[in-house]
């Protein structure tokens, strides 16, 4: 019987790939992505997980009003196409037939001037990874609104992210001020949530791909995030 970490993995295989980095990137989220389903399945054999590449916002919109009851709500109309598609997709439980998310994924890795500077090239601007990013965190912000979770984490990498460059202060603006580096899931007394974890070299100074997040350490988050989601909502919606 083919379990869902071998389906997730032969979607990825089928799926196009834009250039060698985002490929090295994509594959090393699929396996974190796929080491966490397998812990969950080996470890919760008696509950069904599943696996989303992406969700619609119109879809954001039928959770809000069908399973949290928000109809009265105010929703702007958008396109069918309109998608969030975060790298690592989305990892789900189904508890008494309601769909649970309990882990969303996203890598980012972002600066050249690393790469450039050993090929002799003169330094460019920085980059704007972080825009899906804050469009992203955003949907999922509405998604969760009536949970006491938010089970996004993003794994930031490259020289643009060096504490030396200002796309940090982005990336901690878009997660409203929360610490980084350490797992924020349960919302705090403002009401924010969200975990990003974020390392760069300077670009002089180091070379490309070196503050990439290994598997492992991405992994790790996962597995800790999706858990504690698990429980979170075991407890709360009952077995």
């Amino acid at each position: 019987m083919m379990t869902l970490s071998d389906s997730l993995r032969g979607r990825k295989q089928q799926h196009g790939l834009k250039n060698t980095s985002s490929k090295y990137q994509e594959k090393d989220m699929t396996k974190a992505v796929e080491s966490t389903i397998e812990y969950l399945e080996n470890k919760y054999p008696t509950y069904e997980f599943g696996w989303n590449k992406q969700l619609k916002l119109k879809d954001i919109y039928k959770i809000l009003r069908e399973q949290y009851g928000l109809v009265d709500v105010y929703l702007e109309g958008v396109k069918e196409t309109t998608f969030i598609t975060p790298d690592g997709g989305f990892i789900y439980v189904k508890i008494n037939g309601i769909k649970y998310y309990l882990l969303i994924g996203e890598q980012k890795t972002q600066g050249t001037n690393d790469r450039r500077l050993s090929e002799g090239k003169k330094r460019q601007a920085l980059g704007n990874a972080v825009e899906r990013l804050g469009k992203n965190y955003n949907g999922l912000d509405l998604l969760f609104k009536k949970e006491g979770i938010l089970p996004f984490v993003a794994f930031l990498q490259g020289c643009d992210f060096h504490e030396s460059e200002t796309i940090g202060n982005r990336v901690i603006t878009i997660f409203k001020g929360l610490k980084k580096n350490h797992i924020n899931l349960h919302k705090d007394e403002l009401g924010r949530a969200g975990t990003y974890y974020m390392r760069g070299h300077k670009w002089n100074e180091g070379t490309y791909g070196e503050s990439d997040w290994s598997v492992e350490e991405m992994g790790s988050v996962f597995i800790n995030i999706s858990e504690t989601s698990l429980n979170y909502y075991i407890d709360k919606y009952g077995k």
